[in-house]
């Protein structure tokens, strides 16, 4: 699917979402770079704003399209059913597009943990020696 159209059809939240994908690769860079406790708090801080819009967009939008359904019920209840299946489908549109952001940072700031982790276990090799 192109990553346009999952960008439409998950709405405005999704293009928030997306919008966060340098911050996050950002702070995973920093993060590999410097290997601070500060940069640790900073960079799952900001993998956890993606995912929370996108949590937030689902949900906006899973409200949207039960609103859109109760209607329909009444008026067309043969359409109901299909209405919903597409509209939960785009809904989760925002999760998906997270799902890349997050990965995006997560990758650079596990780099950061692994070496942090090193040092870390280098200075106290170093504090026993």
């Amino acid at each position: 699917m192109n990553p346009m159209q999952i960008l439409q059809e998950g709405g405005g939240w999704a293009y928030a979402v997306a919008l966060c994908a340098p911050v996050t690769l950002g702070a995973g860079l920093v993060h590999a770079i410097a290997a601070k406790p500060l940069t640790r708090v900073l960079w799952l801080g900001l993998l956890a704003l993606p995912l929370a819009l996108a949590w937030h967009g689902r949900e906006e939008a899973r409200g949207h399209v039960d609103a859109a359904v109760a209607l329909l019920t009444v008026h067309a209840p043969a359409q109901a059913e299909p209405v919903r299946a597409q509209g939960y489908r785009e809904a989760d549109r925002n999760l998906q597009v997270a799902t890349v952001v997050v990965a995006l940072g997560l990758l650079p700031g596990l780099v950061g943990e692994v070496r942090r982790r090193r040092e870390r276990q280098l200075a106290h090799r170093r504090g026993l020696e």
